[in-house]
Protein backbone atom coordinates (compact mmCIF):
# COMPACT_ATOMS: atom_id res chain seq x y z
CA UNK A 1 0.00 0.00 0.00
CA UNK A 2 1.57 3.03 -0.95
CA UNK A 3 1.48 6.29 1.78
CA UNK A 4 2.60 9.08 0.31
CA UNK A 5 3.20 10.84 4.15
CA UNK A 6 5.56 7.84 4.73
CA UNK A 7 7.85 8.51 1.88
CA UNK A 8 7.53 12.21 2.30
CA UNK A 9 9.15 11.91 5.70
CA UNK A 10 11.71 9.54 4.93
CA UNK A 11 12.86 12.30 2.03
CA UNK A 12 13.45 14.76 4.81
CA UNK A 13 15.48 12.63 7.19
CA UNK A 14 17.66 11.67 4.69
CA UNK A 15 18.31 15.41 3.45
CA UNK A 16 19.19 16.10 6.94
CA UNK A 17 21.71 13.70 7.13
CA UNK A 18 23.32 14.47 4.37
CA UNK A 19 23.35 18.08 5.44
CA UNK A 20 24.68 17.06 8.90
CA UNK A 21 27.44 15.07 7.05
CA UNK A 22 28.84 17.68 4.98
CA UNK A 23 28.78 19.82 8.12
CA UNK A 24 30.88 17.71 9.91
CA UNK A 25 33.39 17.28 6.81
CA UNK A 26 34.24 21.08 6.62
CA UNK A 27 33.85 22.17 9.80
CA UNK A 28 36.09 25.57 8.36
CA UNK A 29 33.45 26.54 5.85
CA UNK A 30 33.29 30.17 5.15
CA UNK A 31 29.67 31.25 3.89
CA UNK A 32 29.93 32.22 0.31
CA UNK A 33 28.33 36.22 -0.27
CA UNK A 34 27.47 34.08 -3.49
CA UNK A 35 26.09 30.76 -4.29
CA UNK A 36 27.93 27.38 -3.06
CA UNK A 37 28.80 25.21 -5.76
CA UNK A 38 29.85 21.07 -5.12
CA UNK A 39 32.87 20.37 -6.60
CA UNK A 40 34.87 16.79 -6.75
CA UNK A 41 37.47 16.55 -4.25
CA UNK A 42 40.03 15.85 -7.34
CA UNK A 43 39.50 19.37 -8.95
CA UNK A 44 37.49 17.75 -12.16
CA UNK A 45 33.39 18.24 -13.28
CA UNK A 46 31.21 16.72 -10.78
CA UNK A 47 30.28 13.67 -12.41
CA UNK A 48 33.01 12.88 -14.31
CA UNK A 49 35.38 10.58 -13.09
CA UNK A 50 39.36 10.89 -13.39
CA UNK A 51 40.69 6.96 -13.81
CA UNK A 52 44.15 8.60 -13.05
CA UNK A 53 43.58 10.55 -9.86
CA UNK A 54 43.33 8.29 -7.17
CA UNK A 55 44.18 10.22 -4.29
CA UNK A 56 40.38 10.97 -3.56
CA UNK A 57 37.75 8.26 -4.54
CA UNK A 58 35.91 9.55 -7.28
CA UNK A 59 32.66 11.43 -6.78
CA UNK A 60 32.79 12.08 -2.97
CA UNK A 61 31.43 16.07 -2.98
CA UNK A 62 32.64 18.76 -1.49
CA UNK A 63 31.86 22.57 -0.45
CA UNK A 64 33.73 25.43 -1.75
CA UNK A 65 35.21 27.10 1.24
CA UNK A 66 35.87 30.36 -0.89
CA UNK A 67 34.09 33.37 -1.63
CA UNK A 68 32.54 33.76 -4.79
CA UNK A 69 33.41 37.14 -6.57
CA UNK A 70 34.07 36.15 -9.68
CA UNK A 71 37.45 34.13 -8.95
CA UNK A 72 38.59 31.55 -6.17
CA UNK A 73 40.60 33.68 -3.67
CA UNK A 74 42.70 32.60 -0.17
CA UNK A 75 40.12 31.47 2.01
CA UNK A 76 39.40 34.47 5.18
CA UNK A 77 41.56 33.19 8.12
CA UNK A 78 40.39 36.73 9.72
CA UNK A 79 38.98 35.43 13.47
CA UNK A 80 35.72 36.13 14.49
CA UNK A 81 35.18 39.40 15.90
CA UNK A 82 33.00 37.63 18.89
CA UNK A 83 35.93 35.25 19.30
CA UNK A 84 38.06 35.41 21.79
CA UNK A 85 41.54 36.86 21.23
CA UNK A 86 44.22 37.37 24.10
CA UNK A 87 46.19 40.88 23.88
CA UNK A 88 49.61 41.45 24.51
CA UNK A 89 49.46 44.66 27.14
CA UNK A 90 52.72 45.24 26.87
CA UNK A 91 52.67 46.64 23.63
CA UNK A 92 48.91 47.76 23.32
CA UNK A 93 48.47 50.02 25.72
CA UNK A 94 47.14 53.15 26.11
CA UNK A 95 50.11 55.15 27.61
CA UNK A 96 47.68 57.74 29.83
CA UNK A 97 46.12 55.21 31.56
CA UNK A 98 47.48 54.90 35.18
CA UNK A 99 44.69 53.29 36.38
CA UNK A 100 46.69 49.62 36.59
CA UNK A 101 47.72 47.54 39.21
CA UNK A 102 51.43 47.38 40.12
CA UNK A 103 53.31 45.85 43.44
CA UNK A 104 54.20 49.74 44.02
CA UNK A 105 55.20 50.90 47.82
CA UNK A 106 54.90 54.24 49.79
CA UNK A 107 53.82 57.05 47.19
CA UNK A 108 55.08 55.07 43.83
CA UNK A 109 52.48 54.97 40.41
CA UNK A 110 52.29 52.28 38.20
CA UNK A 111 53.05 53.77 34.54
CA UNK A 112 53.27 51.49 31.89
CA UNK A 113 55.92 51.37 29.21
CA UNK A 114 56.91 49.59 26.11
CA UNK A 115 58.47 46.75 28.02
CA UNK A 116 56.12 46.61 31.11
CA UNK A 117 54.40 48.44 33.99
CA UNK A 118 57.04 50.66 36.55
CA UNK A 119 56.59 52.20 39.72
CA UNK A 120 57.93 55.98 40.08
CA UNK A 121 57.46 58.47 41.98
CA UNK A 122 55.72 61.07 39.99
CA UNK A 123 56.28 64.03 42.15
CA UNK A 124 60.13 64.12 41.31
CA UNK A 125 60.73 61.63 38.17
CA UNK A 126 61.90 64.63 35.10
CA UNK A 127 60.49 61.63 32.60
CA UNK A 128 57.32 61.27 34.55
CA UNK A 129 56.47 64.77 36.11
CA UNK A 130 53.12 64.50 37.60
CA UNK A 131 51.68 61.92 35.39
CA UNK A 132 53.02 59.06 33.46
CA UNK A 133 53.21 60.33 30.25
CA UNK A 134 54.75 64.07 31.33
CA UNK A 135 58.17 64.65 30.71
CA UNK A 136 60.04 67.55 31.60
CA UNK A 137 62.39 69.78 29.20
CA UNK A 138 66.22 69.90 29.04
CA UNK A 139 67.50 71.79 32.01
CA UNK A 140 64.63 71.21 34.08
CA UNK A 141 63.83 69.50 37.57
CA UNK A 142 60.82 67.87 38.87
CA UNK A 143 59.68 68.99 42.10
CA UNK A 144 56.50 68.42 43.61
CA UNK A 145 55.08 66.88 40.31
CA UNK A 146 55.85 70.16 38.49
CA UNK A 147 58.70 71.03 35.75
CA UNK A 148 60.86 73.37 37.34
CA UNK A 149 63.64 75.75 35.47
CA UNK A 150 66.09 75.27 38.40
CA UNK A 151 69.51 76.34 36.50
CA UNK A 152 71.59 79.10 38.48
CA UNK A 153 71.76 81.88 37.33
CA UNK A 154 75.23 83.60 35.67
CA UNK A 155 75.53 86.22 38.16
CA UNK A 156 73.96 84.66 41.71
CA UNK A 157 72.80 88.08 43.49
CA UNK A 158 70.64 86.46 46.12
CA UNK A 159 72.36 83.41 48.04
CA UNK A 160 70.06 82.89 50.89
CA UNK A 161 66.36 83.07 49.15
CA UNK A 162 66.95 82.31 45.80
CA UNK A 163 64.20 80.46 44.44
CA UNK A 164 63.78 78.25 41.41
CA UNK A 165 60.86 79.47 38.58
CA UNK A 166 57.72 76.85 40.68
CA UNK A 167 59.36 79.00 43.76
CA UNK A 168 60.64 76.39 45.37
CA UNK A 169 64.56 76.87 47.48
CA UNK A 170 67.16 76.75 44.92
CA UNK A 171 70.60 76.73 46.25
CA UNK A 172 73.18 78.19 43.88
CA UNK A 173 76.45 78.83 45.39
CA UNK A 174 78.50 82.10 45.16
CA UNK A 175 81.53 82.40 43.69
CA UNK A 176 84.87 81.10 45.11
CA UNK A 177 86.02 82.79 48.43
CA UNK A 178 83.02 84.31 48.13
CA UNK A 179 80.13 84.74 51.43
CA UNK A 180 76.90 85.15 51.56
CA UNK A 181 75.95 88.36 53.46
CA UNK A 182 72.58 90.46 54.00
CA UNK A 183 71.10 87.48 51.14
CA UNK A 184 73.94 88.63 48.47
CA UNK A 185 77.39 87.66 47.33
CA UNK A 186 80.04 89.47 49.43
CA UNK A 187 83.52 89.29 48.26
CA UNK A 188 86.23 88.42 50.21
CA UNK A 189 87.52 92.04 50.42
CA UNK A 190 86.62 95.13 48.40
CA UNK A 191 88.60 95.50 44.83
CA UNK A 192 90.08 98.89 43.83
CA UNK A 193 89.39 98.93 40.63
CA UNK A 194 91.30 100.61 37.94
CA UNK A 195 91.08 103.09 34.85
CA UNK A 196 91.27 102.65 31.63
CA UNK A 197 95.36 102.89 30.68
CA UNK A 198 95.92 106.63 29.62
CA UNK A 199 99.16 109.17 30.29
CA UNK A 200 100.03 112.47 30.28
CA UNK A 201 103.04 115.03 30.42
CA UNK A 202 102.59 117.61 32.42
CA UNK A 203 102.02 120.09 29.56
CA UNK A 204 101.07 119.14 25.70
CA UNK A 205 98.43 116.20 27.27
CA UNK A 206 97.75 112.60 26.25
CA UNK A 207 101.10 110.42 25.48
CA UNK A 208 101.98 106.78 25.14
CA UNK A 209 102.67 105.93 28.43
CA UNK A 210 106.60 105.77 29.54
CA UNK A 211 108.81 103.02 30.15
CA UNK A 212 110.53 102.78 33.44
CA UNK A 213 113.54 105.25 33.59
CA UNK A 214 111.36 107.34 31.82
CA UNK A 215 110.11 111.00 32.40
CA UNK A 216 106.88 110.67 33.60
CA UNK A 217 106.55 107.06 34.39
CA UNK A 218 104.47 105.83 37.24
CA UNK A 219 101.40 107.44 36.55
CA UNK A 220 98.13 105.04 36.95
CA UNK A 221 98.03 104.58 33.23
CA UNK A 222 101.28 102.47 33.86
CA UNK A 223 99.41 100.09 36.58
CA UNK A 224 97.17 97.57 34.69
CA UNK A 225 94.26 96.45 37.68
CA UNK A 226 91.15 95.21 37.38
CA UNK A 227 88.64 97.45 35.81
CA UNK A 228 84.80 97.82 36.54
CA UNK A 229 82.52 94.70 35.48
CA UNK A 230 79.58 95.93 35.57
CA UNK A 231 76.51 93.80 34.09
CA UNK A 232 72.79 94.55 33.52
CA UNK A 233 70.35 92.58 35.61
CA UNK A 234 67.35 94.11 33.76
CA UNK A 235 66.72 97.76 32.62
CA UNK A 236 66.78 99.54 35.96
CA UNK A 237 69.17 97.22 38.08
CA UNK A 238 73.27 96.67 37.10
CA UNK A 239 75.28 94.56 39.04
CA UNK A 240 79.24 95.08 39.99
CA UNK A 241 81.11 91.83 39.65
CA UNK A 242 84.23 92.81 40.83
CA UNK A 243 82.07 93.98 44.77
CA UNK A 244 79.14 92.30 44.95
CA UNK A 245 77.31 95.91 44.65
CA UNK A 246 74.29 96.31 42.91
CA UNK A 247 73.37 100.05 41.73
CA UNK A 248 70.25 101.76 40.31
CA UNK A 249 71.28 102.67 36.17
CA UNK A 250 68.55 105.23 36.32
CA UNK A 251 68.43 108.42 38.68
CA UNK A 252 65.30 108.35 40.49
CA UNK A 253 65.36 112.21 39.62
CA UNK A 254 67.02 115.84 41.39
CA UNK A 255 66.74 115.95 45.04
CA UNK A 256 68.07 117.62 47.98
CA UNK A 257 70.29 115.43 50.44
CA UNK A 258 67.44 114.73 52.73
CA UNK A 259 65.04 113.64 50.08
CA UNK A 260 67.82 111.46 48.19
CA UNK A 261 68.45 109.86 51.71
CA UNK A 262 64.61 108.89 52.08
CA UNK A 263 63.97 107.77 48.27
CA UNK A 264 66.81 105.02 48.68
CA UNK A 265 65.94 103.51 51.75
CA UNK A 266 61.97 103.55 50.35
CA UNK A 267 62.57 102.29 47.51
CA UNK A 268 62.09 98.59 46.29
CA UNK A 269 64.11 97.12 43.50
CA UNK A 270 64.86 94.05 42.19
CA UNK A 271 63.17 92.11 45.32
CA UNK A 272 65.42 94.13 47.61
CA UNK A 273 64.40 97.17 50.24
CA UNK A 274 67.75 97.84 51.74
CA UNK A 275 69.04 100.38 49.33
CA UNK A 276 70.85 103.65 50.62
CA UNK A 277 72.75 106.01 48.93
CA UNK A 278 76.33 105.39 47.48
CA UNK A 279 79.82 105.76 49.76
CA UNK A 280 82.49 107.79 48.22
CA UNK A 281 84.84 104.60 47.34
CA UNK A 282 81.37 102.81 46.34
CA UNK A 283 80.91 105.55 43.59
CA UNK A 284 84.24 106.34 42.73
CA UNK A 285 84.97 102.03 42.37
CA UNK A 286 82.66 102.58 39.04
CA UNK A 287 84.25 105.17 37.39
CA UNK A 288 86.92 105.16 34.82
CA UNK A 289 89.26 108.19 34.99
CA UNK A 290 90.90 106.67 31.56
CA UNK A 291 87.74 108.06 29.70
CA UNK A 292 85.45 110.52 29.10
CA UNK A 293 82.99 110.80 30.71
CA UNK A 294 84.18 109.19 33.22
CA UNK A 295 80.75 107.32 34.05
CA UNK A 296 80.05 103.93 32.10
CA UNK A 297 77.05 105.67 30.76
CA UNK A 298 76.03 102.32 27.92
CA UNK A 299 75.71 100.68 32.00
CA UNK A 300 74.71 103.36 34.39
CA UNK A 301 72.37 106.45 32.71
CA UNK A 302 73.68 109.26 35.07
CA UNK A 303 73.52 112.31 32.43
CA UNK A 304 74.59 114.60 35.43
CA UNK A 305 75.95 114.92 39.43
CA UNK A 306 74.79 112.48 41.96
CA UNK A 307 74.81 112.03 45.48
CA UNK A 308 77.96 110.20 47.18
CA UNK A 309 78.26 110.43 50.82
CA UNK A 310 78.28 113.07 53.72
CA UNK A 311 80.14 114.11 56.73
CA UNK A 312 79.31 113.25 60.84
CA UNK A 313 78.28 116.71 59.91
CA UNK A 314 74.27 116.57 58.65
CA UNK A 315 74.59 119.85 56.97
CA UNK A 316 77.78 118.52 54.88
CA UNK A 317 77.36 116.45 52.30
CA UNK A 318 79.07 115.20 48.96
CA UNK A 319 78.66 114.25 45.38
CA UNK A 320 80.34 113.28 41.56
CA UNK A 321 80.50 115.39 38.87
CA UNK A 322 80.63 114.23 35.46
CA UNK A 323 84.50 114.65 35.71
CA UNK A 324 84.59 112.50 38.83
CA UNK A 325 85.38 115.07 41.19
CA UNK A 326 84.00 114.65 44.46
CA UNK A 327 82.59 118.09 45.80
CA UNK A 328 80.62 119.67 48.55
CA UNK A 329 76.75 120.04 47.94
CA UNK A 330 74.94 123.37 47.62
CA UNK A 331 72.44 122.34 45.62
CA UNK A 332 69.85 119.31 44.49
CA UNK A 333 71.62 116.46 42.79
CA UNK A 334 70.93 113.16 40.69
CA UNK A 335 69.93 110.60 42.97
CA UNK A 336 71.41 106.76 42.45
CA UNK A 337 70.95 104.05 44.45
CA UNK A 338 73.07 100.82 46.10
CA UNK A 339 72.68 97.86 47.78
CA UNK A 340 74.77 95.34 48.91
CA UNK A 341 77.40 94.52 51.98
CA UNK A 342 79.47 97.55 52.97
CA UNK A 343 83.30 97.67 53.62
CA UNK A 344 84.77 98.12 56.89
CA UNK A 345 88.28 99.42 56.69
CA UNK A 346 90.76 97.15 58.69
CA UNK A 347 94.49 98.60 59.08
CA UNK A 348 96.87 96.57 60.51
CA UNK A 349 100.42 98.34 60.95
CA UNK A 350 103.77 96.31 59.68
CA UNK A 351 106.91 98.53 60.64
CA UNK A 352 106.96 101.52 58.61
CA UNK A 353 103.78 100.52 56.74
CA UNK A 354 100.10 99.14 57.25
CA UNK A 355 98.03 96.86 55.52
CA UNK A 356 94.18 97.60 54.43
CA UNK A 357 92.79 94.22 54.56
CA UNK A 358 89.70 95.16 53.54
CA UNK A 359 91.82 96.33 50.01
CA UNK A 360 95.19 94.44 50.46
CA UNK A 361 96.29 97.63 50.07
CA UNK A 362 99.79 98.14 51.70
CA UNK A 363 100.26 101.71 52.74
CA UNK A 364 103.73 103.76 53.56
CA UNK A 365 103.28 105.49 56.17
CA UNK A 366 106.06 108.28 55.27
CA UNK A 367 104.11 110.92 53.50
CA UNK A 368 106.79 112.48 50.61
CA UNK A 369 107.22 115.83 50.65
CA UNK A 370 105.85 118.23 48.36
CA UNK A 371 106.89 118.05 44.53
CA UNK A 372 105.55 118.66 40.88
CA UNK A 373 103.74 115.84 39.39
CA UNK A 374 106.72 115.01 37.05
CA UNK A 375 109.43 114.31 40.07
CA UNK A 376 106.32 112.96 42.33
CA UNK A 377 105.55 110.15 40.06
CA UNK A 378 108.83 108.28 40.40
CA UNK A 379 109.43 109.09 43.97
CA UNK A 380 107.68 106.07 44.99
CA UNK A 381 109.62 103.93 42.30
CA UNK A 382 111.87 101.44 44.32
CA UNK A 383 110.83 102.50 47.54
CA UNK A 384 112.53 99.96 49.88
CA UNK A 385 109.86 100.01 52.99
CA UNK A 386 109.36 97.33 54.52
CA UNK A 387 111.35 94.82 52.38
CA UNK A 388 109.05 95.73 49.26
CA UNK A 389 110.38 97.51 45.95
CA UNK A 390 106.98 97.44 44.27
CA UNK A 391 105.69 100.92 45.59
CA UNK A 392 104.07 103.34 43.33
CA UNK A 393 102.22 106.52 43.44
CA UNK A 394 98.60 106.13 44.35
CA UNK A 395 95.89 106.90 41.89
CA UNK A 396 92.28 108.89 42.54
CA UNK A 397 90.68 105.51 43.14
CA UNK A 398 93.31 104.04 45.89
CA UNK A 399 93.34 107.31 47.62
CA UNK A 400 89.28 107.60 47.44
CA UNK A 401 89.46 104.25 49.07
CA UNK A 402 90.92 105.54 52.40
CA UNK A 403 88.67 108.99 52.53
CA UNK A 404 86.19 108.61 55.64
CA UNK A 405 84.15 111.29 55.56
CA UNK A 406 82.57 109.56 59.31
CA UNK A 407 86.02 110.67 61.10
CA UNK A 408 84.42 113.69 63.28
CA UNK A 409 87.22 115.61 62.38
CA UNK A 410 89.97 115.97 60.19
CA UNK A 411 92.07 114.48 58.50
CA UNK A 412 89.63 112.39 56.96
CA UNK A 413 90.83 108.88 56.78
CA UNK A 414 91.31 106.16 58.88
CA UNK A 415 94.51 105.12 57.52
CA UNK A 416 97.28 105.84 60.32
CA UNK A 417 99.14 108.79 58.46
CA UNK A 418 98.25 110.69 62.00
CA UNK A 419 98.65 114.47 61.31
CA UNK A 420 101.50 114.33 58.13
CA UNK A 421 98.51 115.01 55.98
CA UNK A 422 97.53 118.72 55.40
CA UNK A 423 96.22 120.21 52.66
CA UNK A 424 95.67 117.76 49.39
CA UNK A 425 97.52 115.01 48.03
CA UNK A 426 98.54 114.33 44.97
CA UNK A 427 97.35 111.46 42.62
CA UNK A 428 99.23 109.33 40.01
CA UNK A 429 95.70 109.99 37.85
CA UNK A 430 96.06 112.23 35.20
CA UNK A 431 92.68 114.28 34.30
CA UNK A 432 91.85 113.64 30.42
CA UNK A 433 92.78 115.85 27.97
CA UNK A 434 93.31 118.72 30.07
CA UNK A 435 97.38 118.15 31.29
CA UNK A 436 96.15 118.25 35.11
CA UNK A 437 96.09 116.02 37.57
CA UNK A 438 93.56 114.53 40.10
CA UNK A 439 94.45 115.29 43.73
CA UNK A 440 92.32 114.42 47.19
CA UNK A 441 92.12 116.29 50.20
CA UNK A 442 91.95 114.85 53.32
CA UNK A 443 91.10 118.20 55.33
CA UNK A 444 88.46 118.93 53.16
CA UNK A 445 86.99 115.91 52.32
CA UNK A 446 86.81 116.19 48.39
CA UNK A 447 88.75 115.39 45.24
CA UNK A 448 90.49 118.46 42.98
CA UNK A 449 92.45 119.04 39.31
CA UNK A 450 95.64 120.67 39.96
CA UNK A 451 98.30 121.73 37.77
CA UNK A 452 100.92 119.68 37.23
CA UNK A 453 103.55 122.34 38.06
CA UNK A 454 102.15 122.58 41.81
CA UNK A 455 103.92 121.15 44.25
CA UNK A 456 102.04 118.67 46.14
CA UNK A 457 103.06 115.80 48.58
CA UNK A 458 102.84 111.93 47.65
CA UNK A 459 101.14 108.90 49.17
CA UNK A 460 102.99 105.65 48.07
CA UNK A 461 101.32 102.31 48.16
CA UNK A 462 101.52 98.86 46.73
CA UNK A 463 99.46 95.44 46.09
CA UNK A 464 97.01 94.44 46.94
CA UNK A 465 99.05 91.47 48.23
CA UNK A 466 101.12 89.74 48.20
Amino acid sequence: MHNPTTHTLIGLILALTTACAVDTASPSLVRDAGTDVAHRADGGPDGVDDPTDTSVPDDVPTIDATRDTGGDVPADTTPDADADVTTDVATDVDPADTDLSCPCSGALNCCPTTTGNVCVDIMSDPNRCGGCTSTCPANTACVGGQCCDRTCPSVVVRCATLTDSCGQALDCACPADWSCVMDSCAPPRWTVTDSTAYCEDDRSGQIACPAPGQDFYGQDGNTVGPLPDLVALDDEVAYDRRNGLMVTRNPLGQEWFEQAEASCENLVMAGFDDWRLPEVYEATSLLDYGQQPVLPTAMLRWAGSVWAGQTTNPNDHRYLNTAGLLRPANAMNGVVCVRGPRRVPDFEPIRSSSVDHSTGLQWAWNVVPARPWKDALGVCDGYGADGHTDWRTASIKELSSILDLNRTAAPFTSAPFGTNIVGSVLSGSPRLDTAQHYSISFEAGTTGDDDPRSALPVLCVRGPDP
